[in-house]
């Protein structure tokens, strides 16, 4: 297979031109998957404090997250890897039906997400994403492949990115194969604290494996994470909070998942706080409230108040354990959120139920 006759940044924009193409119907918006930051500020300060002028931004949807890049610094470029397939506006359509999704596009009218929504079926998702871009025409270069191949296409061109950002699907494939044709870039990304369907933080997985396997470490704030090379020895590593991947923690992903719940997000991020606040000792909370899930809702409500009363003889509430009352109180609001939760979806699974009972009537 031949390569590109001429290398480097100016061929790859000859190449992957902008479409030219009549105005998009609708001015350029701002929509980022983030639910409003999404723990991105590392990222930009990544990019200002190690001065990245070439970035390669793997999964880029309607250039939202890419204006965010663009704005850390006059002196950045960032590469645009996306498809653009298909047409994202049933997609925009469920943001917006769904309450526990609706934090992405709460700063939009119903009549501007319907605009929105109207442009894509018209132009398409690579006009409307290059139209909410055209300000910033000459700093991004869009190129419609998917990774991991796309990696190899820009290796061909000779470019050498200095940040690679990926927010794709949550497999290992587009890391591997960023690191093993660009080393010396540092990698980043988004979906740290996405759950699969079985509430099982995937991304987070693989970026801890790799990281492993190749000696780096891993910062993260909310859903972002960066790779750095490892300072310390290895018993020096930070290390994962284990309650990241406890009954509670996965509980609370299905929650988060459940387009049927109508506990708020807000909710949610309280209560995973006071998880990860805790010791192991809530998760075995957890877990104990867990095996009761299938009781019925009465005794379902004693057990709440049991293990509540049990809060007090745990081990760390007892001279020289170093629990506090205030934490005593954390752990006993914990139990009763959490209940409450539980008690939530019980009562939903039971009117399901009762409901396929009438129609099969």
């Amino acid at each position: 297979m031949y390569g590109p006759l001429l290398s480097g940044l100016a061929a790859l924009r000859r190449d992957n031109p902008w479409v030219e193409a009549p105005p998009a119907p609708i001015a350029p918006f701002h929509l980022s998957l983030d639910g409003g930051d999404g723990g991105r500020s590392l990222i930009e300060e990544t990019i200002r404090d190690r001065q990245v002028s070439l970035m390669v931004e793997v999964g880029c949807f309607l250039g939202g997250s890419a204006r965010r890049w663009l704005a850390a610094s006059d002196d950045l470029t960032v590469i645009g890897v996306d498809p653009w397939e298909g047409n994202w506006a049933p997609y925009i359509r469920r943001l917006a039906a769904v309450p526990k999704m609706r934090a992405h596009i709460a700063h939009f009218s119903r009549e501007e997400i319907d605009a929105i929504c109207d442009s894509l079926v018209e132009a398409g998702n690579f006009q409307i994403a290059l139209n909410n871009l055209r300000d910033l025409k000459e700093r991004f270069v869009p190129v419609r492949r998917r990774a991991p191949e796309a990696f190899a296409y820009l290796a061909q061109y000779q470019i050498k990115p200095e940040l690679i950002y990926i927010d794709a699907d949550k497999t290992r494939d587009a890391l591997d194969e960023a690191y093993r044709l660009f080393p010396e870039a540092m990698l980043c990304g988004d979906d740290w604290l996405w759950p699969d369907e079985n509430g099982v933080l995937r991304m987070q997985q693989n970026v801890i494996a790799f990281a492993d396997e190749h000696g780096f470490t891993v910062r993260h704030v909310k859903q972002s994470w960066l790779l750095e090379p490892r300072q310390a020895a290895p018993a020096e590593r930070a290390v994962i909070n284990p309650l990241l991947h406890s009954p509670a923690m996965l509980m609370i992903r299905r929650l988060r998942m459940s387009e049927d719940s109508t506990v708020s997000n807000d909710a949610l991020d309280q209560l995973e706080g006071m998880v990860v606040a805790q010791g192991l000792f809530l998760a075995e909370i957890t877990a104990s409230m867990l095996n009761s899930y299938n009781i019925p809702a009465p005794r379902f409500a004693q057990r709440i108040k049991e293990i509540g009363a049990q809060v007090t003889e745990l081990p760390e509430f007892q001279p020289g354990g170093g629990g506090t009352p205030e934490q005593r109180e954390i752990v006993a609001a914990h139990v009763e959120t959490l209940g409450a939760l539980i008690l939530d979806r019980l009562e939903r699974k039971r009117a399901g139920e009762k409901a396929r009972r009438a129609e099969r009537r």
